[in-house]
């Protein structure tokens, strides 16, 4: 065990996962562990750290997955298993890894695998948990790293409510099939809530035909403008409900594109604001 100032900090190296959707994170160079923190008395929380460098990344992306955002991480036999691996930033994480960045993929807090809805992501709690997080993962990638966070679909439910409370703690944050529609228990908390407030750098990804009643596009023409968007055209194969992660609204058949160019935005600063 490892003391730091904001948890206690347990790293769990396991082998790599044999396979995720769409794709082996052997084949693609990446290496992987659970890092695991204790940020609050008798909870803990683990994300799975990707890697494609050893050292000198210039990036550590914190990713918060669709609902239900669950990935109960865990490694048994030495092979790291997990919930979501069908989820556009599961599925898709290794083409955002690169020698300049690292992803670490959160599951939610062991007192939370139950539900992890709204309540929680609005409390302090999240945001306490999260910078735990964080700083256990500088610890490993190194402190030099600048820090962003990208939520998809319920995950902007976080980011959105951490873009607004963790200004000078994170660089950047990306938002991609944004929750514009809320209602009922999903979603609510982000009524009123502005995201121009917010300090650090931003960027909206969305498919322009996303097919869910919960994230369409159109309302997301209040911040043209004011913050970047990255406006996704067409799709390959989609099969499945219309807010699941196989169509328009989980990128499918643009996931290499889609997370290569949230790297170059992120790395070089260079928005591609159409892609097809």
């Amino acid at each position: 065990m490892i003391a730091c100032a904001a948890a206690t900090l347990a790293l769990v190296v396991a082998q790599m996962a044999p396979s995720f959707a769409a794709g082996n994170p052997q084949a693609e160079g990446l290496t992987e562990q659970i890092v695991e923190t204790t940020p609050r008395e008798g909870v803990y929380q683990r994300s799975l750290l990707s890697r494609k460098a050893t050292q000198g990344e210039k990036w550590l992306v914190v990713s918060f997955p669709g609902y239900p955002g669950i990935l109960r991480l865990a490694q048994k036999n030495g092979v790291i298993e997990y919930e979501l691996k069908g989820n556009f930033l599961v599925r898709a994480r290794r083409h955002l890894v690169s020698n300049d960045i690292a992803v670490a993929t959160l599951d939610c807090p062991s007192d939370q695998l139950a539900d992890c809805g709204d309540a929680y992501r609005a409390s302090d709690k999240q945001v306490r948990d999260v910078e735990a997080q964080i700083e256990a993962l500088k610890a490993i990638v190194g402190p030099q790293v600048k820090v962003a966070l990208i939520g998809t679909s319920y995950g902007t439910v976080s980011t959105e409510i951490l873009a607004l409370k963790l200004g000078g703690k994170v660089d950047a944050v990306i938002h991609t099939a944004s929750i514009t529609m809320p209602r009922l228990e999903r979603g609510l908390v982000l009524n009123g809530i502005d995201l121009s407030k917010a300090t650090m750098r931003q960027l909206l990804v969305h498919h322009q035909d996303d097919p869910c009643d919960l994230t369409p596009f159109a309302p997301l023409k209040k911040y043209e403008g004011v913050i970047p968007i990255m406006r996704v055209k067409g799709q390959d194969n989609p099969h499945g409900a219309a807010c699941q992660a196989f169509t328009a609204h989980g990128f499918v058949g643009r996931e290499r594109v889609v997370m290569n160019s949230i790297g170059d935005w992120l790395v070089n600063d260079h928005l591609t604001e159409t892609i097809e």
